[in-house]
C-alpha cells in the first residue's frame, strides 16, 4: 500500500487507486498525523466535525472506520481500549520517504562540508565542489518548511 500526503491525500493498494470519500480522507489524516498512537473516538469526534458533531456522531464515526478499514484491507486499521490507530506496516508514505532523501542529501552535505574543511586545511586553493552548497541548503529549508505547513494543514484540514 502506498499513501501520499504531499500534495492530495492518496492512497494506492495493490497497484489500484483507493477512492475514499472526504470523512474518510479526514479520518486518514487525523490517524496518520498520530501515526502509531491510538486516538480516542471523542478526540477523532471533535477533529472530524470541526466542534459542531451531530448527536449520533460516534455511531458515525464507526461507519467511517468501517468504511476506511475496508478501504485500506484488512488488519490496518486496528481499535483498541484507547481508540483507534493504523497498524504498523501500514505501507510506504510518502512523508517518510521524502524525510529519508532530505537526510541523505543533509549527511552528503555534511561529508563534502568536512572534505572541504580537510582541503581548506591543507591549504588547497582549487574549486572541488560540483554544486552550491547554499543552492542545495536552501532547497531543503524549503522542503522542510513545505513538510511543516502539511502536517499543519493536514491537522486543520476541512472536515
Amino acid at each position: 500500500m502506498k499513501i501520499r500526503i504531499l500534495g492530495p491525500l492518496e492512497v494506492e493498494r495493490d497497484g489500484t487507486h483507493v477512492a475514499l470519500g472526504p470523512k474518510q480522507q479526514t479520518l486518514l489524516a487525523i490517524l496518520l498525523v498520530n501515526r502509531g498512537a491510538a486516538v480516542s473516538a471523542d478526540r477523532i469526534v471533535e477533529d472530524l466535525y470541526a466542534g459542531r458533531a451531530p448527536h449520533n456522531a460516534l455511531k458515525t464515526l464507526q461507519v467511517h472506520v468501517s468504511r476506511l478499514r475496508k478501504a485500506l484491507g484488512d488488519g490496518k486499521l486496528e481499535t483498541t481500549p484507547a481508540g483507534y490507530r493504523l497498524a504498523s506496516g501500514l505501507g510506504s508514505l510518502d512523508v517518510e520517504q521524502f524525510e529519508e532523501l532530505a537526510d541523505a542529501g543533509r549527511r552528503l552535505i555534511e561529508r563534502s562540508l568536512r572534505v572541504d574543511d580537510w582541503h581548506a586545511e591543507k591549504g588547497w586553493r582549487g574549486r572541488l565542489r560540483r554544486f552550491d552548497r547554499r543552492h542545495l541548503d536552501g532547497a531543503l529549508l524549503r522542503a522542510s518548511r513545505s513538510l511543516r505547513a502539511l502536517r499543519g494543514s493536514a491537522r486543520s484540514a476541512p472536515r
